[in-house]
């Protein structure tokens, strides 16, 4: 009997031990998804909430437009530099935001404008040529009018669309919340 036949099994043993332990913890790492930079991303997400944060506390127009400008200059200083693929997803996903939050901005000066025009039922958004995009992209219902002096037609939706747009933003804040929670 050869009691070295054990022993040349034992380097295959322990790489093949070694080599699975690798894939583990590689796999490990990947379940928690790409790494991010979250201290890069401070002042991205500063902006980011002080939009939300004005919603929620019911600023006037102007000032909400002015917050959106921040948050997108921020983004844009982040565009600049390069980061890791964790680092774009989290990018792709507040240039989301901001685009949910311009439409919001572009549905309330809709609905701003709307008490200057009689015509224009209370309640309702007249859905204009910057509005169509925003229509479709929620799937809002809208109603056909009928402009009598003209007898041209024309279209509106409900003022609670805005707060649909809304719900969409809190929805992808939820989202970049737990990427940064990885």
């Amino acid at each position: 009997m050869n009691h070295n036949a054990g022993v040349s099994f034992t380097p295959y043993f322990f790489r093949a031990y070694t080599l699975l332990a690798v894939f583990f913890l590689a796999s490990c790492s990947l379940i928690d998804g790409p790494k991010i930079d979250t201290k890069r991303f401070r002042a991205v997400d500063r902006a980011a909430r002080s939009v939300g944060a004005a919603i929620s506390t019911g600023t006037d127009y102007g000032r909400f437009n002015e917050l959106i400008e921040e948050f997108a200059e921020e983004i844009s200083r982040i565009q600049i530099s390069a980061g890791s693929a964790g680092d774009a997803e989290l990018l792709k996903h507040y240039q989301n935001l901001l685009g949910i939050y311009r439409d919001g901005l572009v549905v309330w000066r809709y609905k701003l404008e709307a008490p200057r025009y009689d015509f224009i039922p209370p309640g309702r958004i007249y859905v204009g040529q910057d509005v169509e995009p925003i229509v479709e992209k929620y799937r809002f219902s809208v109603e056909t009018h009928v402009y009598l002096p003209t007898d041209k037609t024309w279209k509106s939706m409900s003022e609670e669309s805005l707060r649909v747009i809304w719900m969409n933003a809190r929805s992808q804040m939820e989202v970049i919340n737990r990427i940064m929670r990885r």
